[in-house]
């Protein structure tokens, strides 16, 4: 049976013809995202200016807070699995905003700043809400003005950027969450996350993942489920085709070669789970990126 877990995979909330998108949503509610997922087409900012949101930005996990003194910001980038939960103590209050390549592009002969360099260093940071005012107050114009797509809009989504490059040097680093609780993540479920990662390549099934960790495969298969949104068989091929979708943009592979190299047995499996997952076939992928 299908899953959901290649939600947001080739998906993008950007509407055709834009190159960005902002959202808000402030809600008390409990909850996390249905699945640990990643963007192909798109790259995402959370601000979090109330409450909490507990991130998992690949196997690492921050906790977002904003109050009357201080908001938070992380980016996740193109391909980067993450997953967002929230306590339901508390309001909190989120802005999203989605961007594309063309939207960098066209940014950087604008304004002369690459925004792909702050993208590249994982940004997760926490500002001071009076000393970093004018930004909060960016996105806040920048939402109101989300209702048309033009000219005005796209002048604030710069000014947000421009902004975000003045004021890190301002803000500070959020670290790694090491709390009692982090989110529906726990450190078991993500060494399972840490070791597919790292061993995609090998021969993997639920069998040899639940060996590795001296665990019984039936366990760790419902572990695994119910905190990811996806089984340990769905994630191995979610993180093989992401590996692929890499090497089709980037080189001139054979698409064969490029099955094996990201851990697949044979070329047909490999263009099955692709087509599965992203709704299309390899060559097709690689072509629409020319």
């Amino acid at each position: 049976m299908d899953t959901n877990y290649t939600v947001s995979n080739l998906f993008s909330p950007i509407p055709e013809g834009h190159d960005t998108k902002i959202t808000f949503r402030r809600a008390k509610l409990s909850g996390y995202m249905n699945t640990y997922h990643y963007n192909l087409n798109h790259y995402e900012l959370i601000c979090i200016t109330e409450g909490q949101c507990k991130c998992c930005l690949s196997t690492k996990v921050h906790l977002l807070e904003g109050t009357k003194d201080k908001f938070s910001i992380a980016i996740m980038k193109k391909g980067e699995s993450h997953h967002h939960s929230y306590d339901k103590s508390n309001y909190h209050s989120i802005y999203h905003i989605f961007f594309n390549d063309e939207y960098l592009e066209n940014f950087r002969q604008r304004s002369g700043q690459n925004l792909i360099e702050l993208i590249d260093n994982k940004l997760v940071l926490e500002f001071n809400k009076i000393d970093c005012m004018d930004l909060l107050n960016t996105i806040e114009a920048l939402y109101k003005s989300s209702e048309t797509y033009d000219y005005m809009q796209l002048l604030l989504t710069d000014l947000f950027f421009l902004n975000l490059i003045k004021f890190i040097p301002k803000s500070t680093e959020i670290p790694e969450y090491k709390g009692k609780s982090q989110g529906i993540f726990t450190d078991t479920v993500l060494s399972f996350i840490r070791y597919i990662d790292d061993n995609y390549k090998e021969q993997l099934t639920l069998k040899i993942v639940s060996d590795n960790f001296y665990l019984n495969k039936e366990y760790l298969s419902r572990l695994f489920k119910s905190k990811t949104g996806m089984t340990i068989t769905d994630y191995i091929n979610s993180v093989r085709i992401k590996k692929a979708c890499e090497l089709l943009e980037n080189t001139s592979l054979d698409v064969g070669f490029i099955a094996y190299s990201v851990g697949f047995g044979s070329a047909t499996h490999f263009d099955r789970q692709f087509k599965k997952q992203l709704k299309i076939t390899p060559k097709e992928y690689r072509k629409s990126k020319k």
